[in-house]
């Protein structure tokens, strides 16, 4: 069963899991990113998207795709 989610801790993971890696979101970004959370976690309830729903594990794994993309990219040092 998922966990009960709240926005306003999760918000906050995502601002400081970013930060961590060097890349301040607005609040706006970290709230936009915890809509794919919950579109993500919705759609796969009908359509077998990924066996990744808990908000934490979906945070680590994006967040690690991206930092490793932001890399590649040379857009973080």
């Amino acid at each position: 069963m998922a966990e009960t989610i709240q926005q306003g801790e999760c918000i906050e993971k995502i601002m400081n899991a970013f930060a961590q890696i060097g890349h301040e979101l607005t609040n706006k970004q970290a709230e936009q990113f915890f809509q794919y959370y919950e579109m993500l976690v919705e759609t796969n309830k009908v359509m077998n998207l990924t066996a990744i729903t808990e908000f934490d594990e979906v945070l680590q794994k994006h967040l690690q795709s991206l930092h490793l993309l932001l890399l590649s990219a040379g857009w973080l040092h």
